[in-house]
Formats: structure tokens, sequence, C-alpha cells
């Protein structure tokens, strides 16, 4: 039985994670009633979002970890280093409960204000600083770059807007139009090369990071990067 609830606390740990991953990626389009195509949520917000999830079961753990341990059968390896930590948080979380929940919320609202909308022929950025978003047309698009940044094994389709704003869309998001990110995203692609916006992709990079996708996806990623540079 004891071993079923430490499986249970576990378990309950991922739904937690996984539910507020999931909350982050759909939360921007219910609070913006925009009419996109596909939407792009930053990557920051996921990690932003993350940590606050860790640090509250952190602060939860640390507080109740005697309770914990008994309800759920979990023998805890650091249990002095908890008594000791418990000891340090006590006099914060008594005497600063709304500071906390200040600091959680402004994560939170952090989390849920790094999103790119792409319509037909807008590009809507919501930002911290500008919560209520910016509006771009597609040709205030100045520059196009498909790279892989060192520390990641993932992909960035980044833009660049005249007055310098740089965002990713090829971050955690949706779909309204397409069902498909990628798919609406190589549409997008093919409209501002059209429009003789200047593009660079590192191919190697593209190569490596698909090279393990499904073939639909590896291609349609190839074909991206490739499109508006056939002719260097």
């Amino acid at each position: 039985m004891k071993i079923l609830k430490g499986v249970g606390l576990i378990t309950l740990l991922l739904v937690i994670f996984l539910g507020m991953a999931v909350l982050i990626s759909i939360l921007p389009a219910l609070i913006y009633q925009v009419d996109y195509i596909f939407y792009s949520v930053s990557d920051s917000a996921f990690i932003i979002a993350i940590v606050t999830v860790y640090v509250l079961v952190g602060f939860f753990l640390v507080k109740y970890h005697h309770t914990v341990k008994k309800q759920s059968g979990l023998n805890f390896a650091l249990e002095s280093e908890l008594t000791a930590a418990y000891g340090l948080i006590q006099p914060v979380w008594h005497k600063s409960k709304l500071l906390i929940a200040i600091v959680v919320i402004a994560c939170l609202y952090v989390s849920c204000t790094q999103v790119v909308f792409v319509a037909s022929d807008e590009i809507f950025v919501v930002r911290p600083l500008s919560p209520l978003g910016t509006s771009y047309h597609y040709t205030d698009v100045v520059e196009v770059k498909i790279y892989s940044p060192i520390y990641k094994s993932e992909l960035n389709y980044q833009i660049t807007l005249t007055d310098g704003t740089k965002v990713n869309l090829n971050g955690g998001g949706g779909d309204d139009i397409n069902g498909d990110t990628y798919e609406s995203l190589q549409d997008f692609d093919y409209k501002v090369v059209k429009l003789g916006i200047k593009k660079s992709s590192d191919l190697d990079a593209v190569y490596r990071c698909t090279k393990d996708y499904d073939r639909v996806y590896h291609d349609r990623w190839m074909n991206i990067a490739q499109n508006g540079l056939k002719a260097d």
C-alpha cells in the first residue's frame, strides 16, 4: 500500500508538470482572441512555468516532508537536509506568503505573455512589457534565420522585425487552420520569401536536428530551410 501511495504521489507530480506545460500552450489562444493561423509560445515561458512548479513543489515537500513520508511510504534520503531547509523556509513562508503569491502570479503572467500569433497578413507579438500586443505586417519582417542554438537540439525559425524585435515561430503552440504548425510555418515562409526578405539557413543544423524525425516532417523542414536559397 505504501508503495502504491508513493507511486501515486510521483504520478501526481508528473501530471502537474505536464498539465502546466499544456496550460501554457493553450492559455494564450484563450486569452487573446486573434484570428490566427498558428501561434508560437516562447521557450522561456515554459521554463519559467516549470521552474515555478518546481519551486512550489519544493516548498510543499520541505514544509510537509514528514507528512508526505508518512502518508506515501517514500523514504527520503535527504530527510535531514529537508528538515534543515524547513528551518530556513518556515519564517519566510509565515511572513512572506503574500510576496510568494505575487512572485508566482508574476511568473505565470510572464509565461502567458510571451507568444506570437501569425495571421493571414499580420504578425501579432505579445510580450510582458506589451501585454496588449503589437501588430506587424509581413512586410515588417526584415530577416528570417533558421538555426540551432548550441545548447539545443531543436531548430529556431527566427524573424527580425523592423523595430529590432526578434521572435521564434517554432516554439510550442497551436494551429487553427491546417492542424499542423509545420505546414503553416512552411506556408508563411513561402510568403515572406516571395516578398524578397533576407533569409539564411544553417542546412547542416537542419539536417542534424531533423534526421530522426518522421520523414514527412524532415522533408518539410528541409523544404523550409532551402526555400529561397536555391538560386544561391
